[in-house]
């Protein structure tokens, strides 16, 4: 495992902050500009949908279970455990079934655009911010990595309930998962280069 098993501190802190952060976002843009919801009842739907989103409540779940050092029975943990390894190959599955060779050719210019956002720009911009912080070391990785991953399946869940552009979406979560075969090794790279300076200035 990267990083060896020790150091998934960091990334379950990152997953604690960014996954309740994110969704809660979300959510808020969906209900603003879903057709579904109307405006006469958008605050009800925005608390409706918060307090019901699997994500959060996941996330909040987990979050207490730590803070109060209370484990699940081990037959419930394994199951739980098991139930959760499949969720990331489900996601695939769901984007792909609805997946076709128009849905990936419309709006070709402004996805490149969002494509080239999220796994040139916004890793960039995560290598700029941990410098500007004065961020070093193995937070910095952690960072860099969890800003190189291609957009998340579970968008395209979350718009396709909540009446957003889940079309969309599937090109996205598709292109970017293909295209991080590529962008993903070099920003690998680029660590282990940086790693390797520091280690020789020291």
């Amino acid at each position: 495992m990267l990083y060896g098993k020790g150091r998934l501190t960091l990334a379950t802190l990152a997953i604690a902050v960014l996954v309740p952060l994110v969704n809660f976002l979300s959510v808020i843009v969906l209900i603003k500009i879903s057709p579904l919801v109307s405006e006469r009842s958008s605050w009800s739907a925005l608390v409706w949908h918060l307090i019901t989103n699997p994500l959060i409540i996941a996330s909040g779940l987990g979050i207490f279970f730590n803070a109060v050092s209370w484990q699940l029975p081990i037959g419930i943990d394994t199951t739980i455990s098991a139930l959760g390894q499949a969720t990331l190959p489900l996601g695939l599955l769901a984007v792909g079934a609805g997946m076709n060779g128009q849905t990936i050719r419309a709006a070709t210019i402004p996805r490149a655009w969002s494509n080239a956002f999220k796994l040139i720009a916004m890793p960039a911009a995560m290598i700029l911010s941990c410098k500007v912080l004065g961020v070093t070391g193995l937070p910095t990785h952690i960072a860099i990595l969890f800003a190189s991953l291609p957009s998340a399946s579970t968008a395209y869940i979350l718009a396709r309930q909540m009446g957003g552009d889940a079309r969309s979406l599937q090109g996205q979560s598709t292109i970017t998962t293909l295209t991080v075969a590529v962008t993903l090794p070099l920003d690998m790279a680029y660590l282990k280069m940086t790693a390797a300076l520091a280690g020789v200035h020291r």
